[in-house]
């Protein structure tokens, strides 16, 4: 792949766009994937199929990266320069004189060299103090918050990640029962409101009031959360978000990951992910299966950089993708199960008063009519 275009081979111009260079990416992929031929009878398109998509694979993950992006663009020549020699006959400026040395400081005392700043980012990281845990949003060091805020937001390209829920059920819902009291207002019927009737509809209002609580308290909950549903795979960690929840854990202490797709009657459902880090597992399900694919190869990828930034004691590579570099030195508080149901509550006071006007409204109006009639 070496002598290979890169933007030739994804099909895009060099000044192609994040955008654009994904969107041609995913067309890439599903026009040459393998599973578009059988292993068994189209054996050697299949396999060439599957080289194609390894090449594919491997360009994606340059050019979606900015920083391998530019050193692709602008390779660095190592080869050091030799002055060139002056010619016969050519005239060389005299040399310049031995500027003036300044004076060596005076050596630090112990005290000045405790207090002295630190280069962190040319230190080497302590790897015993970096390890996995679970906290809130708000209990995160305000740093911490800002770079979990610009990996959701996508202002951070250097990671994969891939959104595990939305809401459009729940609103989906919310609207949907919310007819019932649509009904109730229109439903001037008088056997609908009659004594004998009041109690069922009563208790079948109730119910619908408190499922439409309960998904109107999600609804606003996702709104209000910075994080949403997300799993990210970062430089050094694996990061999964669940609105204010957040779970870490760092490339090293991965050591098995798991992809088992799911068929429903022959076809597609989704894929189940299971990690397991140091004895302990962590599952989800993603619903596209070239995502699950771009997740392996993106794991894959960060653990060579890892791995060869430590090799090379490039800390400088550390210190700036590590997201939870403060979480050592600060208090971050174990999340609690939160009881604030303020949405709900106020669902049901809403369907309450619903029920209320809408019986309120309809027996006033049926007597209006019967008072009329007679």
């Amino acid at each position: 792949m070496t002598g290979k275009n890169l933007y030739e081979l994804l099909g895009v111009h060099r000044g192609a766009t994040q955008k654009e260079i994904r969107k041609s990416y995913m067309l890439k992929v599903k026009q040459s994937h393998p599973d578009r031929f059988n292993q068994e009878s189209q054996k050697a398109e299949w396999n060439q199929a599957n080289e194609l998509l390894k090449e594919l694979n491997l360009a994606y993950e340059v050019l979606r990266d900015p920083i391998a992006r530019a050193h692709y663009d602008h390779p660095i020549s190592r080869r050091p320069t030799r002055p060139s020699r002056p010619g016969p006959g050519t005239a060389t400026a005299p040399p310049n004189p031995p500027k003036k040395q300044p004076p060596k400081p005076h050596p630090k005392t112990p005290s000045q060299r405790r207090t002295a700043p630190v280069n962190r980012s040319k230190t080497k990281p302590n790897f015993d103090r970096i390890k996995s845990g679970v906290a809130t949003f708000e209990s995160l060091p305000r740093s911490s918050q800002q770079r979990l805020v610009a990996r959701v937001s996508g202002k951070n390209q250097t990671q994969y990640s891939i959104q595990l829920a939305d809401i459009t059920a729940a609103t989906f819902w919310v609207l949907l029962l919310s007819l019932w009291f649509l009904f109730l207002f229109t439903g001037a019927a008088a056997p609908l409101w009659e004594s004998t009737r009041i109690t069922a509809l009563t208790c079948l209002t109730t119910i619908i009031a408190g499922i439409q609580a309960v998904f109107f308290h999600q609804v606003v909950r996702w709104h209000q959360s910075p994080l949403r549903s997300w799993f990210f795979v970062t430089p050094l960690y694996l990061i999964r978000t669940h609105m204010n929840k957040v779970w870490y854990w760092p490339l090293w202490e991965l050591s098995d990951i798991k992809a088992t797709p799911n068929y429903h009657k022959g076809e597609y459902r989704n894929t189940t992910v299971r990690l397991r880090f140091n004895g302990q597992y962590e599952s989800f399900r993603i619903h596209h299966h070239l995502a699950c694919e771009l997740l392996l190869s993106s794991v894959q990828n960060f653990e060579q950089r890892f791995r060869r930034a430590k090799l090379h004691e490039d800390w400088v590579y550390f210190w700036e993708h590590d997201d939870f570099r403060e979480v050592a030195t600060y208090p971050v508080r174990p999340p609690r199960t939160q009881s604030t149901y303020g949405a709900a509550v106020v669902s049901l006071v809403f369907c309450t008063m619903a029920f209320a006007s809408a019986y309120t409204w309809n027996t006033h109006r049926d007597a209006g009519l019967s008072s009329a009639e007679s």
